[in-house]
């Protein structure tokens, strides 16, 4: 089965988790990447692929307000994090959307793509959110310590009953592949970016993961906080809110135009609560 977030063969032939990546891929993208010329002109409008919660908090809900304070026009293609930075190599955009820090994602495609030209990347936070731990409705378990919900996502803790809750496994729900938000949680809960858990449900969008947790009593999610209100599902809360990062990604210095809407998309970001 193909990956529901590939519209083009490039773009597919990359996201295949392989050990490290062809040298001709590697070679075609160091052409690409060098190619690319400060303050070249670019067609309207400006393509930002990646991350759909730096899309769904920023980007489309105040993509008007963008637009009129940058003067350019933008195609918002959300698909996740990793997605992002990968077309973004591949010339296919002008932007990736990440909603974790740099330094996270590029940790984690370096394991599966080492011959990137990483130091090539410049990012630019507009702005933050907080990582939720959602929970179904009908669990009565609502604080845990640090070393607890680290357990939880070790495996160490693997029923809800050991901290105080229903006789049910527990099941961590999580996007796959180099999504922001769970980068973001597992380095600060584990301080690494896998989720050991033995009983977890890897999911391909965010909001499928609130479609899992909606259905499954024993699940908890991994998913913006904001998604997690919207759809009225309490949450885990933990000693301290675990912050996430909104960045905006370019390769090489970013352009005029490039410049304005990351100034742009900063001052929309900062007129409400993302």
């Amino acid at each position: 089965m193909g990956d529901p977030n590939c519209s083009d063969a490039m773009s597919c032939s990359l996201l295949r988790r392989a050990p490290a990546l062809p040298a001709i891929l590697t070679a075609v993208i160091l052409l690409l990447a060098a190619g690319r010329g400060i303050g070249e002109a670019k067609a309207d409008p400006l393509v930002v692929q990646g991350s759909t919660t730096v899309a769904e908090r920023v980007l489309l809900p105040k993509q008007a307000r963008i637009e009129a304070l940058s003067g350019q026009s933008l195609k918002v293609v959300p698909t996740r994090s990793d997605i992002g930075i990968l077309r973004l190599f591949f010339g296919r955009s002008e932007f990736a959307m990440i909603s974790t820090s740099l330094e996270n994602e590029i940790a984690f495609l370096k394991r599966d793509y080492p011959g990137l030209p990483f130091d090539r990347l410049r990012g630019f936070e507009i702005g933050r959110t907080r990582v939720a731990f959602a929970i179904n409705p009908t669990n009565t378990v609502r604080n845990v310590d640090a070393g607890r919900l680290r357990g939880m996502l070790t495996g160490e803790i693997r029923n809800w009953r050991q901290i105080g809750g229903a006789n049910l496994p527990v099941r961590v729900v999580f996007v796959a592949g180099g999504d922001g938000v769970t980068l973001t949680a597992a380095r600060a809960v584990l301080n690494d970016s896998t989720v050991r858990a033995p009983d977890i449900i890897r999911v391909q969008k965010p909001i499928q993961v609130i479609q899992v947790v909606k259905e499954e009593p024993a699940a908890i999610g991994i998913v913006a906080l904001r998604m997690a209100q919207e759809h009225v599902l309490p949450e885990v809360a933990g000693e301290t809110s675990i912050e996430q990062e909104l960045n905006l990604v370019t390769l090489g210095d970013p352009t005029p135009a490039e410049q304005a809407v990351i100034k742009a998309a900063r001052d929309a970001a900062g007129e409400g609560p993302l």
